[in-house]
């Protein structure tokens, strides 16, 4: 038979700075609370928290789960106190007979309130797994979010320290808001963190080299066709996470795309798209290279806390493996047709009107047609490219 203390419900506690010390207890809550909020970033903070809360309640260990019901898998868990090799062993054997689960949502209860003391006491997981530890005490928090995942939150005490009292429990629960919040953060981020992911290893497939900046510039992410780039060290480069360009007008010129495209971005222009060409010192052909803003956005409003922009980038590398012509990019960045697009890449290598046309088997009126044809749709996009482009026509 089980017993349950009735506290009152966590809320309650939480405004009355009294229940947790004298008066160095509103600093020690707010660094407490802290961790908290931290560990959504870092779960290392956890771990603090948990130390520091062990060390307020005289206890001698603690343990922070997270586990996802359906899957029955665990993907974190925080620890502190326990050695490691008997920890391995409670996830391995003894948390399947741990009677101290299912608590009440979001309240603090101890394990001699919760579990009948003598079938407690009784019990394999008692005898051979706290006694051994010296972890006869527990009290404990369970958080849960729907079928997402559920946390298990307990602190242990050594025989000599006696049990857990009520007020102690008030203390933990004055944690459980702020943690409840954390862990919701965290599983969040954890989304985020797997689709960028994903959003990674499928830019590592594009044939077209590709890197993401913030607004600053700063490179969020680079494809292997573009680190292949940046490694040559020829016209553009990597330094200190920022894209360097070797000629003097190109950066400038580069600076204020990147400028045009953050501001793009913030005013919602998410159609916008610049081109410019990367000089090389090597005398190799110069890189084209494409700027347009990201359309990110929170909550699907306009507000951004931050801009990104994506650059484009079409060389010629001599270590690169074959691959084929990204034109199925330039046609749906762009809005080209097929033989646009492979047409618009020769130019944007360095290719004259004849050698595109030599190349591309079509004869130079052809290829002035499709230029032409190009040049137009691209206008209202690229202004500033067509405008560097005029004289090819000719």
């Amino acid at each position: 038979m089980t017993t349950e203390r009735s506290p009152q419900p966590a809320g309650t506690r939480t405004d009355d700075p009294s229940r947790y010390g004298p008066n160095r207890s509103l600093v020690e809550f707010s660094e407490l609370v802290h961790l908290i909020y931290a560990g959504a970033i870092d779960p290392s903070a956890w771990r603090t928290f948990l130390k520091l809360m062990t060390e307020r309640l005289r206890g001698n260990a603690a343990v922070l789960i997270l586990r996802v019901p359906k899957l029955g898998e665990i993907p974190m868990k925080v620890a502190h106190g326990a050695m490691p090799e008997r920890e391995a062993l409670y996830f391995k054997h003894f948390m399947a007979v741990d009677p101290f689960v299912q608590l009440p949502e979001g309240r603090a209860v101890t394990m001699h309130d919760f579990v009948d003391a003598g079938e407690l006491e009784r019990s394999e997981y008692f005898r051979e797994w706290l006694v051994p530890m010296d972890m006869v005490y527990a009290i404990g928090v369970d958080i849960r979010d729907r079928n997402r995942y559920h946390v298990r939150l307990r602190l242990c005490r050594p025989r000599r320290a006696g049990n857990f009292s009520a007020d102690d429990c008030a203390v933990v629960e004055m944690f459980v808001p702020h943690l409840k919040t954390a862990i919701h953060l965290f599983a969040e981020l954890e989304v985020v963190r797997t689709e960028r992911s994903i959003y990674a290893d499928a830019m590592d497939q594009l044939t077209l080299a590709t890197i993401v900046l913030d607004e600053n510039g700063r490179v969020l992410h680079a494809n292997r066709l573009a680190d292949t780039i940046l490694a040559e060290r020829d016209g553009i480069t990597l330094v200190n996470d920022a894209l360097q360009l070797a000629n003097h007008d190109d950066a400038k010129r580069f600076r204020e795309l990147i400028s045009r495209a953050v501001a793009a971005q913030r005013a919602s222009k998410a159609g916008l798209v610049e081109v410019m060409r990367v000089r090389r010192p090597s005398g190799q052909p110069d890189i084209a290279l494409v700027v347009r803003p990201s359309n990110s956005s929170i909550g699907g409003h306009d507000e951004r806390l931050t801009a990104s922009v994506a650059v484009f980038l079409s060389a010629d590398t001599e270590d690169a493996p074959e691959r084929a012509p990204p034109s199925e990019v330039i046609q749906k960045l762009f809005g080209l047709t097929p033989k646009e697009a492979v047409l618009a890449l020769r130019l944007a290598g360095g290719d004259s009107l004849h050698e595109a046309s030599a190349t591309l088997g079509i004869s130079t009126n052809t290829v002035k047609s499709q230029t032409r044809v190009a040049l137009q749709r691209l206008r209202e996009l690229v202004p500033d490219a067509v405008a560097s482009l005029e004289g090819v026509e000719s």
